[in-house]
């Protein structure tokens, strides 16, 4: 066989032609380019590979590189150079691993050879200079996947006719539709190696999804695209490619301006986290399978051949012709799981799954496939780690998103915990050592000790003021509740402020409660839109819970003032719920299919005004589930708030002793607070007399309506009848 002459080039020639060097001697047959006195692609050498890495899986959870070495140990020298040179194709083009890591991976496998093997200088050297793609962590968290895909592609190719080597070796397309036959497909590796053999024709890219959406946003150079096949999307992007270059007369490099700006990824890059569930029957040996085979599946057993990335809609379709007989709400929870399996969930995705109290946490490591397996049909290669969690020591919010209904489960919220328990290959800088993981421990919700700047914005004692504190973190829900006047909104405000910083005054929110108050109002409803339609809208509560999860170790606070004078059962719906069981999670009544939960670190702090008979009606469940603090002009630490806000101010103390007159008169439940007359007005006669006219005696006549009239209350508590005589020293 020889050579075609139109491979073309790409852009990175030293890596190409280093790579080629070894990936094309094998293809043609000829001796190794890493050792000339073997020939590797011959039948027998991939197959035992396979039966040393594959079939006996080594469980002892050391680096990739350890346990390779000693699956690799007493094996005859054509498994140990084909073995390197396949993991010379599969790092050497990777610009997000180090030139020095490179080495150190191939020439450890060719030290096991006997004697040992030198890598040649020319593909050494190649290494320093630059790359080609980053793999990201899909593709380097692939590593084993891809070297078992590599077995077979060489086993494919070499059972092949040797004219259909040579025409696949003369033609890129041809070439293609080679390496797409062979079983387990494995796109990311599968790219890389088509791009190694044709440059010129196939595109330096391994994720496919940026392939879709590069095709998708220059489409308009070529008319449009020319098909929904594999073959297709290759042709056009090389098309595509040569069209650009023609009219600028330069390299085009996707991932720079001014291309990437037109058809940017985005949200594409996030890692996620997904709960795969085996199903209800034989689902432990399932379980079993994914973790030996790398894999993870759903049945989808009359779901057809619906392709990766469809619309929900294209989804829900082929659901409701390959499941005729299911009811409509079976039908809803498939089309969303397919949904999720096929088009959201992508390469370096985290995945996970739980059996018998163990969670299995493992990456997806490629695209979905259909194989012909009854009840695992539709896949994604999975790399598993090799051990699990005890269901007894998963860290929050994990034990409430497990409870998620559904085959296929977002665990996104809990990414930062799920990525310690990935167990992540050593980056092989240090190949004496074993990786280290670090331990994961719960993310601790910290409130700052009270300080001197609360204590002289309130004027209330440090004492009083950390016991609010520290009752509120013991407890996530508090009520501060205490006649009119007594500072409840103004205190919860300040101490929310200082227990969630200030350089983000997001972390705190007000909402007030009104009697027309609903779920829909504080939750989530649907709201009207300009175009005429209606949009579910979230409401406080539901939009500083998300702002919570995501600054997970930070303390948000919600406070809701006028906490009585809603219809609490009414408002908080099955919130109710999750005030009591924050480890436990609810089904929204507006969105069912998103389980929600109240994050550890979301702090409510009511407020009630006991001189409004509704708080009353307050009824068990909400007094269970807040804890009360009482705030009375009589007790601390509200009794010295006007006087030592009167002392820090330098004013006399007339105004507290007009307080106390005042109080002594009224029942305890309605007596008045400071801050009445904590108002710049109160130091002037005119604006005393102002306050006690218009705040002090209406609030009073509706305290007492129905037992003295309008008269009785002006004569008994008006200022003259109050105010204590000059020369009497009023008791404490």
């Amino acid at each position: 066989m020889t050579d075609a002459p139109t491979r073309g080039t790409g852009g990175y020639p030293e890596i190409e032609s280093a790579a080629w060097a070894v990936f094309g001697a094998g293809l043609r047959g000829e001796p190794s380019a890493l050792d000339p006195s073997v020939r590797t692609w011959e039948p027998g050498v991939a197959a035992e590979i396979l039966r040393r890495v594959q079939d006996n899986p080594d469980v002892i959870d050391n680096t990739f590189l350890t346990k390779l070495t000693r699956q690799l140990d007493g094996a005859p020298r054509a498994v140990i150079v084909l073995t390197a040179e396949l993991l010379y194709l599969q790092c050497a083009p990777l610009w997000n691993m180090k030139a020095e890591t490179k080495r150190r991976l191939v020439n450890t496998v060719l030290a096991c050879a006997n004697p040992p093997i030198t890598m040649p200088k020319a593909l050494d050297d190649a290494l320093d200079h630059g790359a080609v793609f980053n793999g990201s962590q899909g593709f380097t968290s692939g590593r084993r996947h891809q070297l078992n895909w590599l077995c077979r592609c060489v086993e494919t190719w070499t059972a092949l006719p040797t004219e259909t080597r040579f025409s696949a070796l003369r033609d890129p397309w041809e070439f293609g539709r080679t390496l797409r036959q062979v079983p387990k497909d494995s796109t990311g590796i599968r790219y890389s190696l088509q791009y190694i053999a044709w440059p010129g024709y196939y595109e330096s890219i391994v994720s496919k999804r940026h392939k879709i959406a590069i095709r998708g946003a220059f489409a308009y150079v070529i008319n449009g695209e020319s098909g929904s096949s594999e073959e297709a999307m290759e042709k056009d992007l090389h098309e595509i490619r040569t069209s650009l270059e023609a009219a600028t007369d330069e390299h085009v490099e996707w991932y720079d301006s001014p291309y990437i700006e037109q058809w940017q990824p985005g949200a594409d890059d996030v890692v996620r986290a997904w709960l795969i569930r085996p199903g209800t029957e034989g689902g432990a040996a399932l379980v079993d399978r994914w973790a030996h085979e790398g894999f993870v599946s759903l049945a989808a057993t009359y779901l057809g051949h619906i392709g990766a990335g469809s619309t929900h809609a294209q989804i829900s379709a082929a659901v409701d012709a390959g499941y005729q007989n299911s009811d409509y709400q079976r039908k809803v929870e498939l089309s969303a799981d397919y949904h999720a399996f096929l088009s959201r969930i992508k390469p370096g995705d985290i995945v996970a799954t739980r059996i018998n109290d163990q969670l299995h946490v493992g990456t997806v490591v490629d695209e979905p496939s259909y194989v012909n397996d009854p009840g695992a049909r539709l896949r994604r290669a999975a790399q598993w780690n090799a051990t699990a969690i005890a269901a007894s020591d998963l860290l929050a919010p994990l034990p409430v998103l497990l409870e998620q209904q559904g085959s296929v489960v977002e665990l996104t919220d809990a990414i930062d915990t799920l990525q310690t328990y990935v167990a992540v290959d050593a980056d092989l800088d240090e190949l004496e050592t074993e990786p280290e993981i670090e331990p994961v421990h719960p993310i601790a919700v910290n409130f700052p000790l009270v300080d001197d700047a609360l204590v002289r914005r309130t004027h209330m004692d440090r004492k009083s003021l950390q016991e609010f504190s520290d009752l509120l973190h013991a407890r996530r829900q508090i009520v501060f509740y205490g006649p009119p006047g007594t500072g409840k909104t103004y205190l919860a405000q300040e101490l929310a402020h200082h227990i969630a910083g200030s350089d983000d005054p997001s972390r705190v929110r007000l909402v007030q409660f009104h009697p027309s108050y609903a779920y829909e109002d504080f939750f989530e409803g649907f709201r009207p839109t300009e175009s005429g339609g209606f949009t579910l809208t979230a409401g406080p509560l539901r939009s500083i819970a998300s702002a919570a999860k995501a600054s997970r170790g930070t303390p948000f606070v919600l406070i809701i003032d006028e906490m009585n004078r809603a219809n609490l059962a009414k408002v908080f719906g099955e919130l109710y719920f999750l005030l009591e069981y924050r480890e436990k999670s609810v089904q929204p009544q507006y969105s069912p299919d998103k389980p929600f939960f109240l994050p550890e670190n979301l702090y409510i702090i009511g407020t009630m005004n006991t001189a409004d008979r509704s708080i009353a009606m307050v009824d068990a469940a909400i007094r269970r589930r807040f804890a009360f603090a009482e705030l009375h002009p009589d007790e601390t630490p509200v009794r010295d708030v006007l006087e030592n806000f009167l002392a820090a101010n330098g004013k006399p103390t007339d105004l507290h002793h007009l307080l106390h007159s005042l109080n002594k008169l009224i029942d305890r439940d309605l007596r008045i607070g400071p801050s009445y007359l904590m108002k710049p007005e109160a130091e002037s006669e005119a604006g005393l007399n102002r306050i006690w006219k218009y705040d002090l005696l209406p609030l009073l006549e509706e305290h007492y309506f129905g037992r003295l009239d309008r008269n009785q209350v002006h004569a008994q508590f008006g200022l003259d009848s109050v105010r204590p005589a000059p020369d009497i020293e009023l008791a404490e």
